[in-house]
């Protein structure tokens, strides 16, 4: 009953969308990147009818990303991840 009312919101049974974007800071802000986007992708790797796609993603100058833009299916994914 408790993990029904959580994903019971209008969008939580929808695919997610997640975009991650360095900002400024240069080369930590982009590692930091690097360290979110390893971060959601192995967590819903281990959820297992999830299936994670990386949509867009530019390098940063020494590390990392500077952005990326990740697709998450599966059933309730933006339940999950909001």
């Amino acid at each position: 009953y408790e993990l029904t009312t959580l994903l019971s919101g209008p969008y939580d049974g929808s695919n997610c969308r997640i975009v991650l974007t360095a900002g400024a800071g240069g080369t930590e802000a982009c590692d930091w990147v690097n360290m979110l986007y390893r971060m959601y992708t192995r967590h819903a790797n281990h959820i297992d009818d999830f299936k994670v796609s990386t949509l867009d993603e530019s390098a940063g100058d020494v590390v990392g990303y500077k952005s990326v833009e990740l697709l998450v299916e599966g059933p309730n994914a933006y339940g999950w991840f909001k």
